[in-house]
Protein backbone atom coordinates (compact mmCIF):
# COMPACT_ATOMS: atom_id res chain seq x y z
CA UNK A 1 0.00 0.00 0.00
CA UNK A 2 1.29 3.49 -0.88
CA UNK A 3 0.61 6.90 0.65
CA UNK A 4 -1.79 7.60 -2.21
CA UNK A 5 -3.67 4.37 -1.50
CA UNK A 6 -3.80 5.20 2.22
CA UNK A 7 -5.14 8.65 1.34
CA UNK A 8 -7.77 7.12 -0.96
CA UNK A 9 -8.75 4.65 1.77
CA UNK A 10 -9.11 7.51 4.28
CA UNK A 11 -11.20 9.49 1.79
CA UNK A 12 -13.43 6.43 1.29
CA UNK A 13 -13.88 6.04 5.07
CA UNK A 14 -14.69 9.73 5.35
CA UNK A 15 -17.27 9.52 2.55
CA UNK A 16 -18.89 6.48 4.19
CA UNK A 17 -19.18 8.44 7.43
CA UNK A 18 -20.64 11.48 5.64
CA UNK A 19 -23.17 9.25 3.89
CA UNK A 20 -24.29 7.69 7.19
CA UNK A 21 -24.51 11.11 8.81
CA UNK A 22 -26.55 12.43 5.91
CA UNK A 23 -29.06 9.57 6.13
CA UNK A 24 -29.35 9.96 9.90
CA UNK A 25 -29.77 13.74 9.57
CA UNK A 26 -32.55 13.21 7.00
CA UNK A 27 -34.28 10.71 9.30
CA UNK A 28 -33.92 13.11 12.21
CA UNK A 29 -35.48 15.95 10.20
CA UNK A 30 -38.36 13.68 9.16
CA UNK A 31 -38.95 12.69 12.79
CA UNK A 32 -38.67 16.33 13.85
CA UNK A 33 -41.44 17.26 11.37
CA UNK A 34 -43.56 14.36 12.64
CA UNK A 35 -42.96 15.49 16.22
CA UNK A 36 -44.12 19.02 15.37
CA UNK A 37 -47.26 17.57 13.76
CA UNK A 38 -47.88 15.38 16.82
CA UNK A 39 -47.44 18.37 19.11
CA UNK A 40 -50.10 20.25 17.15
CA UNK A 41 -52.35 17.14 17.33
CA UNK A 42 -51.78 16.89 21.08
CA UNK A 43 -52.73 20.56 21.50
CA UNK A 44 -55.87 20.03 19.38
CA UNK A 45 -56.84 16.97 21.43
CA UNK A 46 -56.35 18.94 24.63
CA UNK A 47 -58.51 21.80 23.35
CA UNK A 48 -61.25 19.35 22.25
CA UNK A 49 -61.34 17.96 25.80
CA UNK A 50 -60.99 14.39 24.51
CA UNK A 51 -58.75 12.55 27.00
CA UNK A 52 -58.33 9.43 24.85
CA UNK A 53 -57.27 11.51 21.82
CA UNK A 54 -54.97 13.57 24.06
CA UNK A 55 -53.33 10.46 25.56
CA UNK A 56 -52.90 8.96 22.09
CA UNK A 57 -51.43 12.25 20.72
CA UNK A 58 -49.19 12.62 23.77
CA UNK A 59 -47.93 9.04 23.31
CA UNK A 60 -47.22 9.67 19.61
CA UNK A 61 -45.50 12.97 20.47
CA UNK A 62 -43.33 11.26 23.13
CA UNK A 63 -42.43 8.52 20.65
CA UNK A 64 -41.46 11.11 18.01
CA UNK A 65 -39.44 13.04 20.62
CA UNK A 66 -37.61 9.85 21.64
CA UNK A 67 -36.94 9.04 17.97
CA UNK A 68 -35.51 12.50 17.40
CA UNK A 69 -33.26 12.04 20.45
CA UNK A 70 -32.25 8.60 19.16
CA UNK A 71 -31.11 10.04 15.82
CA UNK A 72 -29.30 12.91 17.55
CA UNK A 73 -27.38 10.40 19.68
CA UNK A 74 -26.64 8.19 16.67
CA UNK A 75 -25.25 11.20 14.78
CA UNK A 76 -23.07 12.14 17.77
CA UNK A 77 -21.88 8.52 18.08
CA UNK A 78 -20.81 8.41 14.44
CA UNK A 79 -19.16 11.86 14.63
CA UNK A 80 -17.18 10.82 17.72
CA UNK A 81 -16.40 7.20 16.85
CA UNK A 82 -13.04 6.34 15.28
CA UNK A 83 -13.18 5.17 11.70
CA UNK A 84 -10.32 2.71 12.26
CA UNK A 85 -9.36 0.23 14.92
CA UNK A 86 -6.15 1.11 16.75
CA UNK A 87 -4.34 -1.72 14.95
CA UNK A 88 -5.52 -0.48 11.55
CA UNK A 89 -4.54 3.10 12.42
CA UNK A 90 -1.05 1.98 13.50
CA UNK A 91 -0.65 -0.08 10.32
CA UNK A 92 -1.68 2.85 8.10
CA UNK A 93 0.59 5.29 9.96
CA UNK A 94 3.45 2.81 9.62
CA UNK A 95 2.86 2.63 5.85
CA UNK A 96 2.95 6.42 5.57
CA UNK A 97 6.08 6.74 7.74
CA UNK A 98 7.90 3.97 5.85
CA UNK A 99 7.03 5.61 2.54
CA UNK A 100 8.27 8.97 3.84
CA UNK A 101 11.50 7.34 5.10
CA UNK A 102 12.08 5.80 1.67
CA UNK A 103 11.38 9.15 -0.02
CA UNK A 104 13.71 10.98 2.37
CA UNK A 105 16.57 8.55 1.67
CA UNK A 106 15.94 8.83 -2.08
CA UNK A 107 15.85 12.64 -1.95
CA UNK A 108 18.89 12.69 0.34
CA UNK A 109 20.86 10.81 -2.32
CA UNK A 110 19.82 13.41 -4.89
CA UNK A 111 20.88 16.22 -2.54
CA UNK A 112 24.20 14.45 -1.91
CA UNK A 113 24.88 14.50 -5.66
CA UNK A 114 24.36 18.27 -5.64
CA UNK A 115 26.49 18.55 -2.51
CA UNK A 116 29.25 16.67 -4.31
CA UNK A 117 29.00 19.20 -7.17
CA UNK A 118 29.10 22.04 -4.63
CA UNK A 119 32.17 20.47 -3.02
CA UNK A 120 33.84 20.22 -6.43
CA UNK A 121 33.10 23.93 -7.06
CA UNK A 122 34.53 24.72 -3.62
CA UNK A 123 37.69 22.75 -4.43
CA UNK A 124 38.02 24.57 -7.77
CA UNK A 125 37.64 27.88 -5.95
CA UNK A 126 40.20 26.85 -3.30
CA UNK A 127 42.64 25.88 -6.05
CA UNK A 128 42.09 29.23 -7.82
CA UNK A 129 42.67 31.10 -4.53
CA UNK A 130 45.79 29.04 -3.83
CA UNK A 131 47.17 29.72 -7.32
CA UNK A 132 46.26 33.42 -7.08
CA UNK A 133 47.90 33.74 -3.67
CA UNK A 134 50.99 31.93 -5.01
CA UNK A 135 51.15 34.52 -7.80
CA UNK A 136 50.74 37.37 -5.31
CA UNK A 137 53.47 35.79 -3.13
CA UNK A 138 55.75 35.44 -6.17
CA UNK A 139 55.19 39.08 -7.14
CA UNK A 140 55.62 40.33 -3.59
CA UNK A 141 58.64 38.31 -2.49
CA UNK A 142 60.37 37.21 -5.68
CA UNK A 143 59.86 40.16 -8.03
CA UNK A 144 59.99 43.11 -5.64
CA UNK A 145 63.36 44.37 -4.36
CA UNK A 146 64.23 44.25 -0.68
CA UNK A 147 64.24 48.01 -0.46
CA UNK A 148 60.78 48.35 -2.02
CA UNK A 149 58.01 49.50 0.25
CA UNK A 150 54.39 48.45 0.03
CA UNK A 151 51.94 51.07 1.11
CA UNK A 152 48.57 50.17 2.58
CA UNK A 153 45.41 52.24 2.09
CA UNK A 154 46.43 54.48 5.04
CA UNK A 155 49.83 55.25 3.58
CA UNK A 156 51.80 53.13 6.04
CA UNK A 157 54.80 51.48 4.47
CA UNK A 158 55.86 47.87 4.88
CA UNK A 159 58.88 46.08 3.55
CA UNK A 160 58.33 42.92 1.54
CA UNK A 161 59.28 40.66 4.46
CA UNK A 162 57.06 42.46 6.96
CA UNK A 163 53.73 42.30 5.21
CA UNK A 164 52.31 39.26 3.49
CA UNK A 165 49.73 40.22 0.91
CA UNK A 166 47.13 37.56 -0.02
CA UNK A 167 43.58 37.24 -1.19
CA UNK A 168 40.91 36.85 1.44
CA UNK A 169 37.26 36.80 0.41
CA UNK A 170 35.37 39.61 2.07
CA UNK A 171 31.89 38.19 1.63
CA UNK A 172 32.25 34.45 2.28
CA UNK A 173 34.67 31.59 2.00
CA UNK A 174 33.49 29.47 -0.94
CA UNK A 175 35.62 26.38 -0.18
CA UNK A 176 34.67 26.44 3.50
CA UNK A 177 31.00 26.91 2.69
CA UNK A 178 31.10 24.06 0.16
CA UNK A 179 32.80 21.76 2.68
CA UNK A 180 30.21 22.57 5.35
CA UNK A 181 27.30 21.91 2.95
CA UNK A 182 28.86 18.60 1.95
CA UNK A 183 29.47 17.60 5.58
CA UNK A 184 25.89 18.46 6.59
CA UNK A 185 24.34 16.54 3.69
CA UNK A 186 26.65 13.56 4.25
CA UNK A 187 25.75 13.55 7.93
CA UNK A 188 22.02 13.64 7.16
CA UNK A 189 22.38 10.82 4.65
CA UNK A 190 24.25 8.71 7.22
CA UNK A 191 21.52 9.37 9.80
CA UNK A 192 18.83 8.36 7.29
CA UNK A 193 20.78 5.25 6.28
CA UNK A 194 21.14 4.19 9.93
CA UNK A 195 17.39 4.38 10.61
Amino acid sequence: MTITEVEEYCDQKSEEMKSKLSLLAQSRETVKAIKETKEIGMQSAYESSDPKAFIKSQSEFTEAEASEEFYAKKIKDIECSPLFTLEEYNRLVSIVKNELDRKSVEDGKKILKYAEKILAIGKENAKAIEEGNALIHHMQFDLMHDDAIIRDSHGHGFGPGMYKDEYRSLSFNVPGMANRIYEIVSFLNNVNADE
